[in-house]
């Protein structure tokens, strides 16, 4: 009763007497006072976006005035619980959305990377590598690297493109040769 009391406010709800207040009905009043919980408050668990939660709820075997002390730790913990449940299921959203990801690149035949200029590391998908002949977690990790395995007849027009979706930010079309470990050629 003191929860749903709360998630109709949108916020909490403090009962000093249990016995005597109107929010519980005749069964909830006597199976508080039954479990000795004499005062009541409930404070939801809200996002930072405003959704709600939860509830955290404490039970008092004394009635009466909740100390503000309570109160403040009460607001604490309540603010750090939907933190973590709201970051809980950001993660849980990632989690998905990458799984997602994963296994439409691996039906469609295409790979990504993620290359951090500044350090110069270059990290592949398996599918791209398999689409360079290489062995998953083989690739060398630099752009050099990824220069070695373009045809040398396609490698300045290839480098040229990069740069010029680095330099513009937009996405790029081109196709060009690779070499295989194997020697083979591929587009």
């Amino acid at each position: 009763a003191a929860c749903g009391a709360a998630l109709r406010k949108g916020g909490r709800i403090l009962i000093e007497n249990v016995a005597g207040s109107d929010v519980f009905d005749s069964a909830a009043r006597t199976i508080m006072l039954d479990a000795r919980a004499l005062a009541v408050q409930s404070t939801p668990l809200i996002t930072r976006s405003g959704e709600i939660l939860g509830m955290f709820s404490t039970h008092y075997v004394r009635a009466g005035t909740i100390p503000e002390g309570d109160l403040r730790w009460i607001d604490l913990l309540a603010r750090q619980a939907a933190d973590l449940i709201e970051r809980r299921r950001a993660d849980h959203a990632v989690r998905t959305s990458e799984e997602r990801l994963r296994v439409a690149q691996t039906a469609a035949n295409i790979g990504v990377f993620d290359w951090d200029i500044q350090s110069n590391v270059n990290t592949w998908s398996e599918e791209l590598e398999k689409l360079y002949g290489l062995q998953p977690g083989t690739f060398e990790g630099t752009q050099a690297a990824w220069e070695t395995l373009v045809h040398p007849q396609d490698r300045e027009a290839a480098v040229k493109k990069v740069e010029e979706a680095c330099r513009t930010g937009m996405p790029i079309e081109a196709e060009w040769r690779t070499i295989w470990p194997d020697g083979s050629i591929h587009w």
